[in-house]
C-alpha cells in the first residue's frame, strides 16, 4: 500500500499525511457499513436493500477519496464556495 501512496504524493495528487491519519480517515467509513445496529439507529432503513447499501458504500468511498486527493491548503479551501459539508 505504501508504494501506491508514495506515488500519489510524489505526483501531487495526494497531500502527504502520516499513516495513522490515513488509517483513521479510512476505517470509520468502513464501520458505517459493518456496524448495522448503529447505522439503523442513525437512520438507515431496516432492512436496507442491496441497492441502498451500494449507494451508501459509494457515498462513503467518495467522501474518503475526495478528501484524500484534495491537495489544497486549509486556507485555500476556506476561501472556496461553501459545500454541503462545510
Amino acid at each position: 500500500m505504501m508504494p501506491s501512496i508514495d506515488r500519489l504524493v510524489a505526483s501531487g495528487r495526494m497531500a502527504p499525511i502520516p499513516m495513522d491519519v490515513l488509517f483513521f480517515a479510512v476505517i470509520p467509513p468502513i464501520s458505517g457499513m459493518v456496524e448495522v445496529p448503529l447505522a439503523r439507529r442513525l437512520g438507515r432503513p431496516a432492512p436496507a436493500s442491496p441497492e441502498q447499501l451500494t449507494a451508501t458504500a459509494e457515498s462513503l468511498a467518495t467522501l474518503v477519496i475526495n478528501g484524500l486527493l484534495a491537495t489544497g491548503s486549509v486556507a485555500t479551501r476556506r476561501t472556496q464556495a461553501p459545500t454541503r459539508f462545510s
